[in-house]
């Protein structure tokens, strides 16, 4: 919310930096652009590992060959790297390529991320309502439940990552600065 009214008073293209640099001076816009962008290059490495996880999980014996290292007892193999750059330089280019591909892109994610969640909840509907599972708890049994939340809270801020797309773009709007309050908010919903 307060991005979407600091839009309102203040609609130029630089987000958190040209809010800073306004309200603080250049130290403190300094800092706020450096900030998110560290934040940005751990979620690229974050997300990278994620497709490597997901391919370690449906393609087990193509992907766990090669071990190269361990870390905290997690054996890192060949092949989970090099799904993991190939992800990373995959997106470099297209980011590279301009707004127009990568906003086509976006938006068939979107829209094929739409139809995943879709079947995924209808099938677990019938699943539910078919067969009556048996559910897992809401925590962990060797957890405590104030550790499994603090969990939660500390991964948190990853998934506000693009909040600041909006601030960024303000000064390129082709409407009113007070309607990006409603695409923040809309944003939030979308991400929860």
């Amino acid at each position: 919310m307060s991005y979407g009214f600091t839009i309102r008073t203040l609609p130029l293209t630089g987000g958190g930096v040209a809010f800073a640099m306004a309200a603080l001076g250049r130290i403190h816009a300094f800092i706020a652009g450096w900030a998110p962008a560290l934040g940005y290059s751990c979620v690229v490495a974050l997300n990278a590992s994620a497709v490597a996880f997901v391919f370690r999980d449906t393609f087990p014996d193509l992907v766990m060959r090669g071990a190269l290292y361990d870390v905290a007892g997690w054996i890192i193999y060949l092949p989970e790297v090099a799904i993991c750059s190939l992800f990373i330089i995959v997106f470099a280019w297209l980011n590279s390529k301009g707004a127009a591909l990568s906003g086509q892109f976006q938006f068939f994610a979107v829209v094929l991320m739409i139809v995943a969640v879709v079947v995924i909840v209808a099938a677990m509907v019938i699943y539910c309502v078919a067969e009556r599972p048996q559910l897992a708890p809401g925590f962990p049994a060797d957890v405590p439940p104030a550790a499994a939340v603090a969990t939660i809270i500390a991964f948190a801020p990853w998934a506000y990552v693009g909040f600041d797309s909006i601030p960024q773009l303000a000064g390129e709007f082709n409407f009113s600065p007070k309607r990006a309050l409603g695409l923040l908010m809309w944003e939030s919903l979308r991400q929860r």
